[in-house]
């Protein structure tokens, strides 16, 4: 099966180009295109790939199959200075629905987000019982959709959006962010090479609450 064609016609000759797939990312805080540069590897090379006016990256002429006549499968690698690194593989062309071969992809912010003031935001460190970062880690509020990642320095930011007036608690005369039914917001954090741990806190609206000290895992 063929891609979507585009022709680009010039004076003395006729170029056609394939559309494999294209790329949509957005800003899984805003909602909106990525903030700085973004990074993209195919298969593991850096590769400087056409976007258009929409804010699609275009990935065009590659092949859809392999020959043995199995399908061509691709990676994305996706790195940026404000977002937690990703990889998306397993995409095979042929197979994607050919009006639209669109891979979507929200970027998750780091702790070196620019925030605007007055956002929801929780920022902690994730160390081993030594004292050392422990990156990689997954942090998330549970019974909710909020989750970070720590950085390489073990640092991490949880962030709300899409805040509503069901979304807070005002009976001790501060604005509490509410999950579940209850101020105390149960924060796990997980990783492969340790004992998960949860811890409960308070997180104030409009304001950006911070972990005193650092969370121990225990291997």
């Amino acid at each position: 099966r063929g891609g979507v064609m585009a022709d680009v016609t010039f004076p003395d000759q006729r170029i056609e180009t394939v559309l494999a797939f294209a790329l949509k990312l957005t800003d899984a805080f805003t909602g909106l295109e990525p903030r700085g540069q973004v990074d993209i590897n195919l298969n593991g090379s850096k590769i400087n790939v056409a976007r258009n006016l929409s804010g699609y990256y275009l990935f065009l002429d590659l092949p859809f199959s392999n020959a043995d006549s199995s399908a061509a499968t691709y990676r994305l690698d996706i790195q940026s200075e404000f977002y937690v690194a990703l990889t998306q593989d397993n995409i095979q062309p042929r197979e994607m629905d050919r009006l639209s071969p669109v891979v979507f992809i929200s970027l998750v912010p780091l702790p070196s987000y620019p925030f605007p003031a007055g956002s929801t935001i929780i920022r902690g460190m994730v160390q081993d019982q030594s004292g050392n970062a422990v990156a990689g880690a997954t942090v998330e509020v549970l019974n909710s959709a909020i989750h970070g990642m720590t950085a390489s320095s073990g640092e991490f930011v949880l962030y709300f959006r899409q805040i509503t007036p069901d979304d807070v608690d005002t009976t001790t005369g501060k604005r509490l962010m509410v999950v579940n039914n209850s101020a105390d917001l149960q924060v796990q954090v997980s990783h492969s090479g340790f004992q998960n741990r949860t811890i409960v806190l308070q997180a104030q609206e409009g304001q950006e609450n911070s972990i005193g000290s650092s969370i121990q895992l225990q291997p």
